[in-house]
C-alpha cells in the first residue's frame, strides 16, 4: 500500500542504488569515527585526572570537629540538668517571694538592732548627766 504524500513544491528526490545508499553510509559512518574516537579520548583524560586527584587526609579536622561538638554536648547537658528549666513560672515566682521575705526579715532585725542600739546609747546618754551631777 502507498501511503498518501501531502503536495509538494520540492522536485521529489531521484532514487538512488543501493551502492551510492551504501557509499553515504560509509561517508557518514567515516565521520562517526572520528567524533567517537575523540570522545574516547576525552573519556580516557577523565579517567587519568581522576586518578591523580590527591584526597586530603581529613582526620585532624575531624577530630577538632569532634572535640569541638563533644564540649558543645557536654555543655548542653548541663544546662539540661539545670533545675531552673523544670520551674514554672509559678514556681518561680514562689521562689522570688520567698527570697524577698527573707531578705526582708533580714532587714527588719538590722533596723531592730540599730534602734536597740540607739536606745542603749540614748539611755546611757541621759544616765551620764546625772552621774555627773551626783559626783
Amino acid at each position: 500500500m502507498d501511503e498518501p504524500r501531502l503536495p509538494s513544491n520540492a522536485p521529489e528526490p531521484e532514487p538512488e542504488t543501493a551502492a551510492e545508499a551504501f557509499a553515504r553510509l560509509d561517508d557518514r559512518v567515516a565521520g562517526l569515527d572520528g567524533r567517537i574516537a575523540l570522545m574516547v579520548r576525552a573519556v580516557e583524560h577523565m579517567a587519568a585526572e581522576r586518578l591523580s586527584i590527591e584526597i586530603p587526609d581529613y582526620t585532624p579536622t575531624l577530630e577538632k570537629t569532634n572535640a569541638y561538638l563533644a564540649a558543645v554536648h557536654k555543655r548542653l547537658k548541663t544546662i539540661e540538668d539545670a533545675p531552673a528549666l523544670d520551674m514554672t513560672p509559678e514556681d518561680m515566682g514562689k521562689r522570688i517571694a520567698a527570697a524577698a521575705q527573707k531578705a526582708r526579715e533580714a532587714d527588719r532585725a538590722s533596723v531592730q538592732q540599730v534602734q536597740q542600739y540607739r536606745s542603749g546609747v540614748a539611755s546611757d546618754h541621759r544616765q551620764r548627766p546625772h552621774a555627773r551631777a551626783a559626783a
